[in-house]
C-alpha cells in the first residue's frame, strides 16, 4: 500500500479519518463501504448514501486519523473504532476519505486463506518490499 499517497489524500481532503479500501468479492461479509470520485466515503458499513452506482468496497485495515480523533475516544471503557466511534462520527457528518487500493492483496483470515496465500507467495515470490529482509532465525531446541 503506498502509504505516502494515503497520507497525501488525507491532507488534501482535510479528512478526520482516511481509510484504505479495496474491492473484494466477500466485501459484504466484512462490511460495505462506498467512496465517491472525489475520495469521500459515502457509505460506512452499509449506512449512508444509498446510491447503487458507487462501488462496494471493504476496509483493508489501514487508516489515518486526525489527532482530534484521540480526544473523541471514550475514556474508561472498552470500545471499537469500527463499531462504535467511527459510525458515530460518520453519522455526525465528519469527513471520512477513502483511498481505493487496487494492488495485489493476499489474506490469511482462515486456514484456507493462509494456504492460498502461502501457495501464491511460493508461486510468484515475495512482494518487492519484502525481498532482502532478514529472515527470522528458527528457534534452537533446548
Amino acid at each position: 500500500i503506498p502509504v505516502g499517497e494515503v497520507l497525501r489524500l488525507h491532507r488534501e481532503r482535510a479528512a478526520l479519518v482516511t481509510m484504505v479500501l479495496r474491492e473484494d468479492p466477500r466485501a459484504a461479509h466484512y462490511g460495505l463501504f462506498a467512496v465517491d470520485q472525489d475520495g469521500r466515503i459515502r457509505r460506512f458499513l452499509g449506512e449512508g448514501d444509498p446510491d447503487t452506482t458507487l462501488p462496494e468496497l471493504m476496509f483493508a485495515s489501514l487508516h489515518v486519523i486526525d489527532r482530534s480523533v484521540i480526544d473523541r475516544m471514550p475514556q474508561g471503557c472498552a470500545f471499537g473504532t469500527m463499531r462504535d466511534l467511527y459510525p458515530r462520527l460518520f453519522r455526525a457528518g465528519e469527513r471520512f476519505a477513502g483511498f481505493v487500493y487496487r494492488g495485489r492483496w493476499l489474506t490469511a483470515d482462515t486456514p484456507e486463506d493462509l494456504a492460498r496465500t502461502q501457495a501464491e507467495l511460493h508461486r510468484s515470490g515475495l512482494p518487492g518490499y519484502m525481498r532482502g529482509l532478514p529472515r527470522r532465525a528458527k528457534p534452537t531446541p533446548g
